[in-house]
This record gives C-alpha cells, sequence and structure tokens, in this order.
C-alpha cells in the first residue's frame, strides 16, 4: 500500500455513517481512503498527513526532566 491509499481526519468529532451507526472521529485518525466512510464523508478527511498535524499541546520539557519538589511534613499535635 502507498501513502495514498491512506486518508486522515481533520478534524476530532462526533458524526454517524449513512446508515446511523456512530463513528468518534480523532484529528490525525488513519483511515483506508477506499473505506465507504471517508468515501461519503471527504469534508472530514485529507490525504496529506500534514494538514490534520496533532489536535493537543505537547510538552516541550519531559515530566522526568522537571526538577524534584521537596514534601513537607506537617507535625501531628499531641
Amino acid at each position: 500500500m502507498s501513502q495514498s491509499d491512506y486518508c486522515y481526519a481533520t478534524s476530532t468529532c462526533g458524526t454517524d455513517t449513512a446508515d446511523g451507526t456512530p463513528v468518534d472521529l480523532r484529528r490525525g485518525d488513519v483511515w483506508l481512503a477506499s473505506d465507504p466512510f471517508p468515501m461519503a464523508r471527504p469534508d472530514l478527511f485529507t490525504a496529506d498527513v500534514t494538514d490534520c498535524g496533532p489536535d493537543f499541546p505537547r510538552r516541550t520539557v519531559a515530566a522526568a526532566d522537571l526538577p524534584e519538589q521537596p514534601t513537607r511534613r506537617r507535625g501531628r499535635r499531641r
């Protein structure tokens, strides 16, 4: 299969197929271009993966690279 055999969802949404089956799309989801759903809803898909970049913010610093925060323990009253 070549790259043109695939298409990518351009938005995150909930929709239905022509026969009423619910479909939850996430931006960037990969589908076969020959699948009946992308063929019926070309407005929701693109052949170019660069048109549907990530739909969420990326972290610039990994959580493991953040400095460790000191923990405080409260004394108990007796």
